[in-house]
């Protein structure tokens, strides 16, 4: 695993808040109460130095990457954790992890990159955004999981 990415505890939750914040519009309301229901809820966050984080939730073996949050000055903290990600789920012997991005993110070329596949487009998925489901497939050691 990556040596500059910790798996975030309740006494990191002011931390998380702190960075999702910064990086996601405010109605979203990530406040350390709301993570720490989530942490009890089963979510996992890991924190990336120089302020990144992700979330992910597994079940039904596969991941879901909830949220993601990197400092655009810091190129490569995003793909750093999204490898990290798909890293982990197929250490918990997930098939798929996907996720869901908001169009106005404009991040279809970065899952494409990474070798996610746009799975559909949803119109109106949040505040009258349309959004994209990437999702990947995962393998180990080249084999797909089974």
């Amino acid at each position: 695993m990556d040596n500059n990415i910790i798996k975030a505890t309740k006494n990191d939750a002011k931390t998380l808040e702190r960075i999702f914040s910064i990086f996601y519009r405010a109605e979203l309301k990530w406040s350390k109460d709301k993570i720490i229901d989530k942490m009890r809820q089963g979510r996992e966050y890991y924190i990336i130095v120089e302020n990144g984080a992700i979330e992910l939730k597994f079940e039904n073996m596969k991941c879901e990457l909830v949220a993601i949050a990197t400092n655009p000055q810091r190129r490569g903290r995003g793909s750093q954790l999204v490898q990290f990600a798909e890293n982990l789920a197929r250490e918990r012997n997930c098939k798929k992890i996907w996720c869901y991005t908001l169009e106005v993110n404009q991040a279809s070329e970065f899952y494409r990159k990474m070798g996610w596949i746009k799975e559909e487009f949803i119109p109106d998925f949040f505040d009258g955004y349309g959004c994209f489901k990437f999702g990947k497939e995962l393998k180990q050691n080249g084999r797909q999981i089974s």
